[in-house]
């Protein structure tokens, strides 16, 4: 099923009476606003297609919230990069103008995302992409290109990999508190980045905004890291080899 914008109008879905729904679909693979130059505004993508789904923004400020949290392109077999794989979601924003929002909000945590499954967002020059929920993205196949920062809202935990953080910002949604010398200072509000598969490739994440940097754990149990590899304000988190024996330290090594 395909879902086709063209015109000169602004378009909004979904309202306050239906909770902002604007799409629910199971089968939609396709919503194509290319040929659209005014506003869009699709509200909730409630249930798009798990397998293989399309979007693609026009030229006008574009907003939507995906709430959908079922992605699996791995096809019949369950397993990731065999033939039967589909071509999982797709999400392009290259066109849209500037103030255009992309928030990942799935309505079940932790979100229904099968390993190995591909998630590909190019947000262009113009859209910001937020995490509205806590999320764990560092197993499935994910892409994000953009040149704005990535915003997290209050009190959310975003865990990646090093190699899908490596050149991107994040921040903190405005309005968040995040000096604990101010009075109203909670940190239960405050989110958090954390990092997996910290390797020996070369990473720069200090586009992490330090107030937010979370922990870093490695990808093996020895890691040299590059010596221009930049950690920014992140912590490293080295675990222990052996279990309940408090005399045994061995462990990782970075």
């Amino acid at each position: 099923e395909n879902l086709i914008f063209a015109g000169t109008v602004d378009i909004v879905l979904g309202s306050e009476d239906n909770g902002y729904e604007g799409v629910e679909a199971e089968d939609l693979s396709l919503i194509d606003a290319s040929a659209l130059s005014g506003d869009l505004d699709l509200g909730e993508l409630v249930d798009i297609d798990s397998a293989d789904f399309s979007f693609i923004a026009g030229t006008g400020v574009t907003k939507l919230t995906l709430t959908d949290d079922n992605l699996d392109s791995t096809g019949d077999d369950g397993i990731a990069g065999n033939a039967d794989d589909t071509a999982g979601w797709n999400f392009d924003f290259t066109n849209a103008a500037a103030g255009s929002e992309f928030h990942l909000a799935p309505d079940w945590i932790p979100a229904d995302f099968i390993a190995g499954s591909v998630f590909t967002t190019n947000l262009g020059a113009n859209t910001t992409l937020f995490i509205d929920e806590t999320m764990e993205l560092s197993g499935i196949d994910l892409e994000i290109t953009g040149d704005l920062p990535i915003v997290l809202a209050p009190g959310v935990t975003l865990t990646i990999t090093a190699a899908l953080a490596d050149g991107l910002s994040f921040v903190p949604a405005p309005g968040i508190i995040t000096d604990p010398l101010d009075p109203d200072y909670d940190p239960a509000q405050v989110p958090v980045v954390n990092i997996t598969e910290l390797g020996e490739a070369v990473y720069d994440l200090s586009g992490i905004d330090p107030a937010i940097a979370g922990k870093a754990t490695l990808a093996e149990d020895d890691v040299t890291l590059a010596e221009a590899t930049d950690l920014g304000a992140l912590t490293i988190e080295l675990m222990t080899k052996v279990d309940n024996n408090d005399l045994d330290l061995s462990g990782q090594t970075i």
